[in-house]
This record gives structure tokens, sequence and C-alpha cells, in this order.
């Protein structure tokens, strides 16, 4: 692989985490507005694991 593909790729990965970021974090908010308990641990921890994601990813280069 050269290193055009390579960040190619990072770059995708990197614009998908972040996609996932925004969207479990409204998510999470949606559901604690709603009052859903189970729902909104659910969406925190999806966007826990997004952020942590995107931390290793920045680490790595």
């Amino acid at each position: 692989m050269t290193n055009y593909e390579i960040d190619a790729k990072t770059r995708r990965n990197r614009t998908l985490l972040w996609t996932a970021l925004a969207v479990f974090a409204l998510g999470n908010m949606g559901a604690s507005f709603a009052g859903l308990t189970a729902v909104g641990i659910a969406f925190g921890v999806l966007t826990l694991l997004s952020g942590t994601a995107l931390v290793m990813t920045r680490r790595r280069r």
C-alpha cells in the first residue's frame, strides 16, 4: 500500500468515527430527554467507544 492509500483510508475511518460520535451523542441526548435510561446508557457507551477510537487513531499518527 502506498502512503496515499493509507492516508485515504485513515481519513475515511476518521470521518466515519466523527459521524458515529455525533450520532451516538445525539442519541444519548434524546434518550436522556425521553427518560429512556437503558437506551441512554447504551448510547453513552457507544459515544465513549467512538471517542476512544478517535483518540487512538490520532495518537498512532
